[in-house]
């Protein structure tokens, strides 16, 4: 049906399902327009969580202390958020990602 489970520690929001609570079982915020999903990827200890839908949208959930989210700001994000990009040309091929580049 399209839907993404998640389970685990919530703390800064990364299971993206609109809480901050831990949970053994849930279902992550569906995108706006119900966009299809393609590409998951976990963040850097596993507080980050980006989704690549079929259109090359990049949305991201969890901690963003230092922006990386990629959202604009600093803010930690518990439902999927948009992640901006400077290029309109961006095609994903796959998710990386690590404390430091």
């Amino acid at each position: 049906d399209g839907t993404i489970g998640a389970c685990g520690r919530n703390e800064f929001g990364q299971l993206g399902d609109g809480s901050n609570i831990d949970r053994v079982r849930t279902v992550v915020e569906p995108l706006p327009n119900e966009l299809p999903i393609k590409m998951i990827g976990v963040g850097p200890s596993a507080e980050s969580v980006f989704f690549v839908t079929d259109d090359e949208l990049v949305w991201g959930t969890g901690l963003n202390d230092q922006g990386q989210l990629g959202t604009g700001d600093t803010e930690n994000r518990n439902i999927p958020t948009p992640v901006k990009f400077e290029e309109s040309t961006f095609e994903p091929t796959k998710i990386s990602l690590r404390i430091s580049y």
